[in-house]
């Protein structure tokens, strides 16, 4: 799946876009013991609460009334509850509105709001799309921009945004410091700090800014980020209020901010095992944004796990998105699908054609393209030993427990389990709990004959996603020698 993080809220002449940065995995969630709102047994939950004292008072007047739950929808909203402009429709004029604006800024260079105008534009839809071309388009734009008038703060919240979108978090931060200096807007610099704090491993640090950001300036955005750091903490009714009332404040017809909520609520469902739960808001996140890449990976991974057929119609999907996108890490999944149905010749082209991007892209944006071209050089590209090293590179620039994580995933893959605990232990000494994380830490425990400890962490795994061995390997893979 597509490196995820939040991000600010796009400032343009658009609606405002919430849009992730992508972190590699997602965190599985267990529910809240006592909560209604989370599903599953009760051997599934795990509480959030403070234990109650033994003297606690019983009477029901002696404390004051408990406040009435909101029931939780369960579903997204549908076209009629929160009406949007149709997908195709607002990508197509999306595209055409920037290369109009282009256009008119080649025309004039120095031409400060058609630059500023230009650069938000990219910046919005590289961010929705995971392009990390027109995120670079925008950083280069921003540039511009600040070169025609250093003193505007707003210019340096752009192009910071920008940046650490790309993981380049030396330069976000060094913008963040020049836009505080000018008196930039708070709130967007505490939304870009938190994802770099975040995607370096400063957990407690980012989280505090979370929480303060849901309570202090409460909007989607900020009740979003909200719900993914109790996803990520494991907090799973939390998580789940916290993302309908996102949903709630949403009312402008913007296609991208509804189709982000929905992909991340699926994923949220998916990853803690909810299945039947995550496919609606999956479907609906790709049908209100059929240029996602991120739900179309997500979708089609989810309909894989599902059925047989779920697995023909992820084919359809991802045949459907490698028209649209042309992103590389979609046509080396679509060439691994083909390629299993013996559809051979196709598969070579998508694959040297994903290959040819991809290399490129690695030069022009490194540090963000390392754990997206791992996954295709660990599979489809057929080179395990340079996807490693790129995710070595990506846990030297960002050490948290997701490229710890995929660091670990990476070396049992080439087959180095002892190497993979020891990158694992790193994961599971983080704040982040995941079933992925617990299930890669059992198996590499497991190749190098700690049974007991492989138990006891796939027991967890399971506890907080009872479906995981669907979608992950065996915790010892047949036939292999400890």
């Amino acid at each position: 799946m597509v490196v995820i993080c939040m991000r600010t809220l796009a400032r343009i002449a658009l609606a405002p876009i919430v849009a992730a940065s992508c972190v590699v995995g997602v965190a599985c969630r267990a529910p809240v013991e006592g909560d209604p709102s989370s599903s599953g047994s009760a051997s599934r939950s795990r509480s959030s609460a403070a234990p109650v004292a033994s003297n606690a008072p019983t009477s029901a007047s002696s404390a004051p009334p408990s406040p009435i739950a909101k029931t939780l929808r369960r579903r997204p909203k549908n076209e009629l509850e929160l009406p949007t402009t149709p997908g195709n429709l607002f990508f197509e004029n999306l595209d055409a509105q920037v290369e109009s604006v282009a256009r008119l800024a080649r025309a004039d260079s120095k031409s400060l709001p058609r630059w500023k105008l230009l650069a938000s534009l990219h910046l919005a839809r590289g961010k929705h799309r995971g392009d990390i071309e027109d995120i670079g388009l925008a950083v280069d734009e921003a540039t511009r921009c600040v070169a025609l008038d250093p003193r505007q703060p707003d210019l340096y919240v752009m192009r910071a945004d920008a940046q650490q979108s790309l993981h380049r978090t030396k330069a976000a931060r060094a913008d963040i410091e020049q836009a505080r200096r000018l008196d930039a807007d708070g709130d967007a610099l505490a939304a870009i700090e938190q994802e770099i704090d975040w995607s370096e491993g400063l957990y407690d640090k980012a989280a505090a800014s979370i929480e303060q950001s849901a309570v202090t300036h409460k909007t989607a955005a900020t009740l979003a980020r909200l719900a993914i750091l109790h996803h990520d903490l494991g907090r799973e009714g939390d998580a789940e209020r916290a993302f309908e009332e996102a949903e709630d404040l949403l009312v402008d017809t913007n296609p991208m901010p509804v189709a982000w909520l929905d992909l991340q609520r699926g994923r949220h469902l998916l990853a803690v095992g909810r299945l039947d739960e995550a496919l609606p808001f999956l479907r609906e996140a790709w049908r209100r944004s059929p240029v996602c890449v991120a739900a179309l990976e997500e979708l089609a991974d989810a309909l894989r796990i599902a059925s047989t057929a779920g697995s023909e119609e992820a084919l359809r999907f991802y045949e459907e998105g490698a028209r649209r996108t042309g992103d590389p890490g979609v046509q080396g999944e679509l060439a691994k699908m083909l390629r299993a149905r013996g559809r051979i010749g196709e598969a070579d082209t998508l694959k040297w054609r994903a290959m040819w991007k991809l290399n490129v892209l690695v030069l022009r944006f490194p540090d963000a393209m390392y754990a997206r071209a791992a996954r295709f050089f660990l599979d489809e590209g057929g080179e395990p030993g340079r996807a490693v090293n790129f995710l070595r590179n990506d846990v030297a620039a960002r050490p948290s427990s997701a490229t710890w994580l995929a660091l670990a995933r990476g070396q049992l893959a080439t087959g180095h389990a002892a190497e993979a605990r020891q990158s694992i232990d790193k994961a599971l000494a983080m704040a982040p709990v995941s079933a992925l994380l617990y299930w890669t830490a059992a198996r590499a425990h497991a190749l190098v004959g700690d049974d007991a400890r492989a138990k006891e962490l796939s027991d967890k795994a399971r506890a907080l996603n009872p479906i995981i061995g669907r979608s992950e390997p065996p915790l010892v893979p047949p036939g292999s020698v400890r």
